[in-house]
């Protein structure tokens, strides 16, 4: 049944052109809520309120909910308020107008600075989330810095954007504001500034795009005018392939200007109009020359391919590490472990590289890919007549976990008649923004609706949309992991069937073909009463540098769905137990 808007207490009462207006019915008791105050996109059917920042959409219902959104405490009053004067000059010369100052509530405040443990009068920069104070920065004079304690994460002016189709993200606030100067309102900053090339927890420092997401939805081109610099080009590829690189322009200012406020204060505001006239579409695919690609060959010269992630599985590690960008297809005999397997290996990645997942899985109900999630990480049995099952706090902990690293994405809670392809791709670059997830877990090919037509022969619809996948996966950077069932299954003489290969795969030979990396999962019974090896058959690596062709032999732990391998006993311990460790050695790095 089609959802309309009125089906969320949103009552529309003019249908023209692309915005209009309406009362929020999620406006909390006590604020004084207006007519107007509810911003609705009839184009993509969008909404999110300017006083309280809940948002949502027809497709998805309400999605941006605020009231785990924490409002913090208005800054201190300086020690010499008269100074207030001084704050205005400093922006005079950086060419912010008082206009501009005024008009974002930049105030001239106190705050403790830690690094000399003591209060100065500083700026004070106020971020907002709807009408909520969630973060204040602060800058004295002698640029010391430093910000509210707890505060939100999101980005600078992030309600300037509410009505924006084109977005300009710029890496500090005076930045931002020094487009509004030009005449963008449309411009916000990050929070903490550009990331070092080196930086290995980059999730982390692009948690303010999780915190923001409900506000991205919408926004059809974003402008990524970061700083000149290694530390700005490393944002501007971290925000392209969280905000989609076919949706990203690059904002180019002349050489001798490092920023945007460089070039306003030396060239005026023109300068950057031209600059966003100019702006160039990120590059995806196209023609290149080798200097295109100089530093990354030297870099990988001298450092070697990237390692890519581990299982701690050593059979399954020593013929494959996963790398970013990667369509993997695995097939096998219904009932040998595909799903179980892979999701193993997803829950791998997640306690032992943070990684998270997107998980398409038509086949089954979202609570019991929680439950083998669950079993998987604690090691334990999960049922109640069970032996050695888990308590409910464990239960509790991998909830917790699961809840942070994999993202179901349901075509029934969508209320959608069909479920395409196009839809799959959305729901998934939406996760990429606003969670970073690494990969998508689709299971399986024949629970995707296909949209073939009469025309087109099913090897070539096969090929065409596994091009797509192939496609999706490299300009997002996630990897696409698909299961697809074998077309017929051939047995052996003792009844048993065959090793399935992957041009067994109903539909084509293109699975084969276009797939970066090939498997075959395969269960056999050993010569021990109820206990199975699991064979994982490496059937295509297509680039010597991932890894190898042949066959990786694990055992199977039914009470936790777990794989192990099989010249090593099993290990009881908690998946948890890594991922807590993991974390505190990232986190002594990162001090």
């Amino acid at each position: 049944m089609t959802k309309d808007f009125r089906d969320y207490g949103i009552n529309i009462h003019s249908r023209k052109g692309t915005w209009t207006r309406a009362k929020c019915p999620k406006c909390p008791p006590g604020k004084k809520a207006h007519d107007s105050d509810l911003a609705v996109n009839l184009d993509s059917e969008y909404w999110v309120c300017h006083r309280c920042g809940s948002s949502g959409s027809l497709k998805y219902g309400w999605t941006g909910e605020t009231d785990h959104i924490i409002e913090i405490e208005k800054a201190d009053t300086p020690s010499n308020p008269s100074n207030k004067e001084g704050m205005y000059k400093y922006f005079v010369s950086r060419r912010i107008t008082r206009e501009v100052v005024d008009r974002n509530n930049i105030q001239f405040a106190s705050a403790y600075f830690p690094t000399v443990k003591k209060k100065k009068d500083c700026i004070c920069f106020n971020y907002y989330y709807g009408s909520k104070l969630v973060n204040s920065k602060f800058r004295s004079n002698d640029k010391d810095f430093t910000q509210s304690k707890g505060g939100l994460k999101i980005f600078y002016k992030l309600n300037d954007i509410i009505e924006a189709d084109e977005v300009i993200i710029t890496e500090g606030e005076i930045d931002a504001l020094s487009f509004e100067v030009a005449g963008y309102k449309n411009a916000i900053s990050v929070p903490d500034g550009g990331i070092q090339p080196n930086w290995e927890n980059i999730e982390g420092k692009m948690e303010f795009l999780k915190n923001s997401a409900e506000f991205l939805r919408h926004v059809k081109k974003f402008y990524l005018a970061t700083d000149n610099d290694e530390v700005g080009l490393a944002l501007q590829r971290a925000l392209a392939q969280r905000l989609g690189k076919e949706k990203c322009y690059i904002v180019s200012f002349r050489e001798d200007c490092k920023d945007p406020n460089d070039s306003l204060k030396k060239y005026g505001q023109h300068s950057l109009r031209l600059a966003i006239e100019n702006a160039k579409p990120y590059p995806i695919d196209g023609v290149h020359t080798a200097d295109d690609f100089k530093s990354e060959v030297e870099r990988i010269y001298t450092d070697g391919y990237p390692e890519g992630p581990f299982t701690g599985l050593d059979s399954f590690d020593a013929h494959l590490k996963f790398h970013e960008g990667m369509l993997v297809v695995i097939t096998g005999v219904p009932g040998h472990g595909k799903t179980t397997l892979t999701v193993y290996q997803l829950c791998r990645y997640a306690t032992r590289q943070d990684w998270k997942f997107a998980i398409f899985s038509p086949e089954h109900s979202i609570s019991s890919l929680i439950i083998m999630l669950t079993r998987q990480i604690i090691k334990k049995n999960f049922h109640r007549t069970s032996i050695n099952r888990m308590t409910m706090e464990e239960v509790k902990e991998a909830q917790k976990f699961i809840n942070e690293h994999f993202f179901f994405i349901d075509p029934l809670s969508a209320e959608k008649e069909t479920f395409t392809i196009d839809d799959l791709f959305e729901a998934t670059r939406y996760l990429k923004m606003k969670y970073g997830v690494k990969g998508l877990f689709i299971d399986s090919w024949t629970k995707i609706q296909h949209m073939v037509s009469k025309f087109e022969s099913e090897t070539n619809y096969v090929q065409r949309v596994l091009n797509r996948f192939s496609a999706f996966s490299k300009q997002t950077g996630m990897n696409t992991y698909l299961i697809a069932h074998p077309t017929k299954m051939e047995t052996k003489a003792d009844g048993t069937y065959k090793v399935p290969k992957m041009y067994d795969i109903a539909g084509s030979a293109n699975f084969f073909n276009l797939a970066d990396v090939g498997i075959s999962v395969y269960k056999e019974e050993s010569a021990e009463a109820d206990v199975f090896f699991t064979r994982v058959y490496f059937e295509k690596i297509k680039e010597d540098w991932m890894g190898k062709t042949g066959v990786a032999t694990l055992l199977h732990d039914r009470a936790s769905l777990s794989f192990y391998d099989s010249h090593k006993q099993f290990e009881e311990d908690s998946d948890l137990d890594y991922y807590n460790d993991y974390k505190r050695y990232e986190d002594e790095m990162e001090f």
